[in-house]
């Protein structure tokens, strides 16, 4: 065997650096930062977005049922009203229940602050007010898409699925290290134009929505409170806007890279390549989701230049022998076996 370690081995080995600090990390659970659960409070201008939210409590969720404010019409508050909530009478909706937010008021607390206050709801019973920081961290919103994005941005399970992927990627790679005629064929596969333009993809747009989460909360929890696939829908921002073309980009190309697998001249080995593409997809954009922003820019740089030397080694031979199995540059004689390929 030989001593020199190829591309893909080496690039496992890179994320399985990254791995280990990633478990190192962030061993504590992050449902919530700080500046997103700042920006939930403070900002007056999501306001009107708050109304109609629906969510699903995860956590007892203590409500004030007493009177705040006039609920907020458009974009002008009401004047702000005097409060003490240590003096409203509260009550808990259990876990499970589903709410939806009747109203948003601008309060003035007695440091005379302003905060922004939501009227939550199960019945016409059931109701009070509490603050967006408390909802968002008790409950987890109804809408699938968001739930899919929060899960895999905050959820402790994100982690083990993409160390168990992770896991399996790395014997893979470990096995085609072993097995050079299976490498042979799957690594121009692998490494063809739309596989590989899938895979950055799916890492720029991993990339971004880290980004958004972690310097532009409000951006994000406007998204959350309005989700939308539309990259020109009005109440999205520029960067929004380009994650979602980025995500779409990624979605694009991975059609793409499954029709080119699926025209594989041999089907074992198409889908099994399109196994380890789906893999490495899911794997990179748990990673980076979960990855504290420095570390998370780190290994994308670190994967994009992997994919892209990978491409150039591998991707510039889209013909393989059908008797040896070796990729060639051409149809013709094959330089290995010395058979004709027509």
């Amino acid at each position: 065997m030989s001593t020199i370690l190829s591309p893909v081995l080496r690039c496992a080995l890179c994320l399985l650096s990254a791995a280990i600090l990633f478990t190192t990390l962030s061993s504590c659970s992050h449902s919530a930062t700080p500046r997103s659960l700042y920006a939930a409070d403070t900002a007056s201008s999501t306001a009107p977005l708050w109304l109609g939210y629906r969510a699903t409590i995860l956590h007892t969720l203590p409500l004030h049922t007493g009177h705040l404010s006039q609920q907020i019409a458009g974009t002008e508050p009401p004047p702000p009203l005097m409060v003490r909530t240590d003096s409203l009478p509260t009550i808990s909706l259990p876990p499970a229940t589903s709410v939806v937010v009747a109203s948003a008021s601008l309060v003035a607390t007695v440091d005379n602050d302003t905060a922004l206050w939501l009227l939550v709801a199960h019945d016409s019973y059931a109701r009070g007010w509490t603050r967006p920081s408390a909802l968002l961290n008790h409950s987890e919103p109804q809408s699938p898409l968001v739930r899919l994005l929060h899960h895999a941005s905050h959820h402790a399970h994100a982690r083990h699925i993409a160390a168990g992927l992770f896991g399996l990627l790395l014997i893979f790679a470990l096995w085609l290290h072993r097995a050079p005629r299976h490498a042979h064929i799957l690594r121009p596969a692998l490494f063809s134009a739309w596989p590989a333009a899938a895979l950055i993809c799916t890492a720029t747009s991993a990339m971004l929505l880290r980004g958004i989460q972690a310097l532009a909360p409000l951006q994000w929890l406007t998204f959350n409170l309005r989700p939308s696939l539309w990259p020109i829908a009005p109440h999205l921002s520029e960067a929004m806007s380009v994650w979602l073309i980025s995500m779409w980009l990624a979605a694009v190309f991975t059609v793409a890279a499954t029709d080119s697998l699926h025209r594989h001249p041999r089907t074992r080995h198409a889908l099994l390549a399109l196994l380890i593409m789906g893999a490495a997809q899911l794997v990179t954009a748990l990673l980076l989701l979960q990855l504290p922003l420095p570390l998370s820019a780190a290994v994308w740089v670190a994967f994009v230049v992997s994919i892209a030397f990978a491409y150039r080694v591998y991707g510039r031979t889209p013909f393989v022998c059908g008797n040896c199995g070796h990729p060639i540059a051409r149809k013709g004689t094959c330089p290995h076996c010395h058979a004709t390929n027509a």
